[in-house]
């Protein structure tokens, strides 16, 4: 019992060390579609609401509506050598949110805990993090919609659902007047159980089905020129277990079951900026408090002599381009010989614009998503099975996004966004339903039906168009309190319902939303 009061006492005392990080708490009345009063979408209520459009958030999971905090313990040491420290931080995620029926949950869950060790000065430094519960922020690729690496990339099992992947990251970074250049390697390992096949004492094959340590392998870097031009590199191979699908009634060489998975994966972006800092999502960066020591630093600055200060006068005008590629690779098994592999390509790509001129700000995409791409950490459209020519057809992603805002006065601004995505397709051989692939797909590898991102269309009926608008006010009342209030508007026909045991598209009410939402926010 002592030993959990002295606990809680030193977990309170680090809190008013400001030890809550990025702490978001949100205030919402809204309705996704005011003219449907059903169940799908209920009147208009105060709570959080699942209406985010499939053009918002690119670059990180967040929806931006999320009530929640990050509990971060952190601290800061020098080494016992010169140039060296140490930095640790526990960290923790609070999230408060209630499911369509109004029942309200709470998650806690770890966020990212790292050591990280640095060495060497602001020209030349090694930096190694160790993520010891979970490497989820260690990712490769640069737009989060086109990351992979994580968790998902591993596929799903019964026993195997939500396992942390921990993992290691070595950094070196040079500096050499106008260059600036990167490279890293890491690693990841996530015990998982496969089906191996060995043999017993007779000299007879079975099958053993026991965990085994999967693992990948993953590294990088960059060259950036005058912090204008940058080239960046990622690759990664992972070993993600063995293929449990069985193609033959015996077991020989030739059979798929107990194959094991090497998925291979380059990123490749290459981006021109001027007066513009290319941003990294949040979502791929650890969290850190600020050092005391330097906020010591700061204190004693205010006691010595005044000195004339420089006015540093902000660009009026800046942009950043840039063109990025993801290309993946594995091995399943063969659609049309399923005693055979064949490989699973992913394919993205995203172009980008990103601008501001005076109050105005501008975002571009230009996003292409293969259907493999989109399947890939399932893996498979079936489970652990490629898609050939001769056993399906399929039609890739386009997606096109523009977004933007203006201040129109201080502390307000109004912003629109107007997005157009043509959406994956699929459709196997000897059927007359195309099924329209949404977004990624990360559902459990041994689950059947369709999911969320999948949806079945009617005989014969092909795939729509997709478009989504929004336009939004946001005023400021303080330091990191907004006020917004926004219309949405989402024209999806390729929404279905099951009648009389037929599909039948939903109506128009129905696929045809328009929202409205009134958002208060503070975020500190």
């Amino acid at each position: 019992m002592k030993r959990i009061f002295v606990a809680l006492l030193l977990a309170t005392c680090s809190l008013f060390a400001s030890d809550f990080v990025d702490t978001q708490v949100t205030f919402t009345y809204s309705d996704d579609n005011i003219f449907e009063t059903s169940r799908r979408s209920p009147f208009a209520r105060i709570g959080e609401i699942d209406d985010e459009l499939f053009n918002e958030n690119l670059n990180t999971i967040k929806t931006g509506d999320e009530t929640e905090t990050q509990l971060v313990v952190y601290k800061k040491i020098d080494g016992f050598i010169k140039n060296l420290s140490v930095e640790t931080a526990f960290v923790l995620e609070l999230s408060l949110f209630s499911n369509e029926t109004g029942e309200s949950w709470n998650r806690l869950k770890e966020n990212g805990s790292y050591i990280r060790v640095n060495y060497g000065t602001e020209n030349n430094k090694i930096v190694v993090t160790a993520f010891p519960f979970n490497a989820e922020r260690f990712l490769l690729g640069f737009t989060y919609d086109l990351s992979w690496g994580g968790q998902s990339f591993w596929p799903k099992s019964k026993i195997n659902k939500t396992t942390p992947v921990p993992g290691i990251k070595f950094d070196y970074t040079n500096k050499t007047g106008s260059l600036e250049s990167n490279i890293f390697v890491g690693a990841k390992t996530r015990p998982y159980n496969v089906n191996i096949i060995e043999k017993d004492n007779n000299g007879e094959e079975y099958i053993n089905n026991t965990v085994a340590t999967t693992w990948a392998i993953l590294g990088g870097g960059y060259l950036d020129f005058m912090e204008q031009i940058r080239l960046d590199a990622h690759f990664g191979r992972f070993y993600k277990g063995t293929n449990p699908l069985n193609g033959a009634t015996e077991l020989k060489d030739d059979n798929v079951l107990g194959k094991r998975i090497y998925a291979d994966g380059v990123a490749v972006r290459l981006s021109y900026r001027q007066n513009y800092d290319l941003s990294v999502s949040n979502d791929m960066t650890v969290y850190k408090n600020l050092d005391p020591r330097t906020e010591l630093d700061s204190i004693e600055k205010k006691d010595e002599t005044p000195t004339e200060e420089i006015a540093i006068v902000k660009p009026n005008f800046g942009y950043m381009i840039s063109l990025e590629g993801v290309y993946l690779s594995e091995p399943l098994r063969d659609a049309d010989n399923r005693n055979a592999i064949i490989d699973f390509n992913g394919i993205a790509g995203d172009f980008k614009v990103k601008t501001y001129y005076g109050n105005a700000r501008v975002n571009v995409d230009f996003i292409y998503r293969n259907v493999p791409f989109l399947l890939f950490n399932v893996p498979g459209f079936t489970a652990f099975e490629g898609i050939s020519e001769d056993s399906a057809t399929t039609r890739d992603e386009l997606m096109f996004s523009i977004g933007g805002d203006y201040k129109v006065a201080d502390h307000l601004r109004i912003g629109v966004l107007y997005g157009f995505k043509r959406p994956a397709t699929y459709k196997a051989k000897g059927t007359d339903n195309i099924i329209v692939i949404k977004d990624r797909e990360d559902m459990s590898a041994f689950a059947s039906g369709l999911s969320r991102n999948k949806v079945k269309l009617p005989n014969g009926e092909a795939a729509k168009d997709i478009h989504t608008a929004k336009i939004m006010a946001i005023y400021e009342l303080a330091d990191g309190v907004t006020l917004t209030g926004e219309i949405s508007y989402l024209n999806d026909k390729n929404d279905t319902e099951m009648i009389n045991n037929q599909i039948e598209f939903r109506s128009t009410d129905e696929t045809q939303k328009v929202g409205f939402a009134i958002i208060l926010q503070s975020i500190f």
